[in-house]
């Protein structure tokens, strides 16, 4: 599909590596560890960590600036349009241009692609 009017998330790719539980591997790891003299641990003082919180907020931000930029420009080209300074093919043109640019219809039409595959 050359064309739409929205773009697309790529699909959430998760890595799972099943964990198997061995009896004889743990006691003999606990022995190893009591022979070296190392304090056996059973893994609780490990931290979880995610980053829910900033990718969201890269969003909300991201998105802020491109609501921004497109109203100043609208309210811009509106303003250049009310003075006499462009005609409504030209204003028609230059949103067309802009919003094309936005959707990323022109790197599909000359062949550049942000996401590495060919398009």
């Amino acid at each position: 599909m050359l064309f739409s009017f929205f773009k697309t998330r790529k699909n959430k790719q998760f890595e799972y590596t099943p964990r198997y539980y061995n009896p004889e591997a743990e006691e003999r790891e606990a022995r190893l560890k009591a022979l070296r003299g190392e304090a056996a641990t059973d893994g609780s003082g490990k931290r979880i960590s995610f980053r829910r919180q900033h990718s969201t907020r890269a969003a909300n931000k991201t998105s802020n600036r491109n609501v921004l930029v497109l109203v100043v420009l609208l309210g811009g080209m509106f303003y250049l349009l009310v003075l006499g300074y462009l005609d409504v093919t030209t204003t028609l043109l230059l949103m067309g241009a802009y919003l094309g640019w936005r959707l990323g219809v022109f790197q599909r039409i000359f062949g550049r692609s942000n996401s590495g595959d060919a398009a």
